[in-house]
């Protein structure tokens, strides 16, 4: 995680250094994000759900194209029960043996995309994004008389994309959009994340 910060750090640097053009723009918002683990339960419980803030700084190609690059995490999918309690994963159902058992999954990302987009009136743009995401997954197991594990894979990416609307109001911009990122473990079955981000946009 070291990198990213280090890649972070060089975003703040450069949206600090872009602050005289009208160019770049920078994004910040809320991200309610639905994080799709495949598991389904019969007696244990499922939280598949969070919000977390999100971070973009882009610089406007063209009138129609835009590219960028956003931080954000996921927050966490929850998986909890009792001794006793079952869950299905990828067709085999597993069973908890201790009492309070918790399995959680996040994710820390960097997203590298393109921005098209389109004027729809004077007031509204659509606009799409597509790329690249790199990020930092991490599964952690709890619950009465064990040691809590986790396990964090570091080096993985895969392919996003999304779409939404902005509306511009002065100088700014309200977004809404949705987003759909692939996350593959190789200790967890499958994990997709679903956007629907609400922020501004500033041109400089």
């Amino acid at each position: 995680m070291v990198m990213k910060k280090i890649v972070f750090l060089m975003i703040m640097i450069l949206f600090s250094n872009a602050a005289l053009s009208k160019e770049y723009y920078f994004i910040t918002g809320i991200n309610n994000n639905k994080i799709e683990t495949g598991i389904t339960v019969s007696t244990a419980s499922l939280d598949e759900d969070d919000d977390d803030m999100f971070f973009t700084i882009g610089y406007n190609y063209s009138d129609n194209l835009g590219i960028d690059i956003s931080f954000f995490e996921t927050g966490e999918a929850t998986l909890s029960g009792d001794n006793g309690d079952r869950f299905t994963l990828a067709g085999t159902e597993y069973e908890f043996i201790v009492n309070n058992a918790k399995i959680s999954v996040s994710s820390e990302n960097i997203a590298i995309g393109l921005r098209p987009k389109a004027k729809l009136s004077e007031e509204f743009d659509v606009f799409g994004r597509i790329g690249y995401h790199f990020y930092e997954a991490t599964a952690s197991a709890s619950g009465d008389g064990i040691t809590t594990a986790s396990l964090t894979d570091d080096d993985s990416s895969d392919f996003f994309y999304g779409f939404g609307l902005s509306y511009k109001v002065d100088n700014f911009y309200l977004n809404a959009g949705l987003e759909y990122y692939q996350l593959d473990y190789d200790y967890i079955d499958e994990i997709k994340t679903e956007f629907i981000s609400i922020g501004f946009v500033s041109e400089f």
